[in-house]
């Protein structure tokens, strides 16, 4: 008699009834409203995810380094990475090589990067060059949180 109360399910919804119990939230998120800034506005969660990602290499796989210009110097965290390139030289050869980019987080670099600038990381100089006309530096992200700048080894 119990069994006649009890509804019949088909196979498929067995199915979803075990996944909703398994994961109750999963079958909630398209009704979730999505989350507010403190501003009011909804959160953009790739420029929150890139914030997090930059504060977490920061911390973990960064080199204290210090940007020097004129008489300022700004200690700084820099995680080190690397851009190849070529350039066709005037007699059309191409110059290929690699510049030594030092990623790091505008907040901690008040002033935009220049030609000529000095980076001192584990006791060796690097300097700040343009890249066939392509500038300095660039942006990591679409959101400005983090600068790619191509430096070359100036003295060890």
């Amino acid at each position: 008699m119990a069994d006649a109360t009890l509804p019949a399910f088909t196979k498929s919804q067995k199915a979803k009834r075990k996944f909703r119990s398994a994961f109750p939230c999963a079958w909630h998120w398209r009704k979730a409203e999505p989350f507010a800034c403190e501003s009011g506005n909804r959160m953009n969660l790739l420029q929150n995810g890139l914030q997090w990602l930059s504060e977490k290499q920061s911390k973990h796989v960064s080199s204290e380094a210090l940007y020097c210009r004129d008489e300022n110097t700004y200690v700084v965290n820099a995680v080190l990475g690397r851009t190849r390139y070529e350039i066709v030289d005037e007699n059309g050869f191409k110059i290929a090589g690699h510049a030594i980019d030092f990623l790091i987080a505008a907040s901690d670099l008040p002033l935009e990067p220049k030609v000529g600038d000095k980076i001192l990381c584990e006791n060796i100089v690097h300097e700040v060059i343009d890249l066939g006309g392509d500038g300095c530096w660039s942006w990591c992200d679409p959101h400005g949180i983090r600068r790619r700048i191509h430096t070359e080894v100036y003295r060890l």
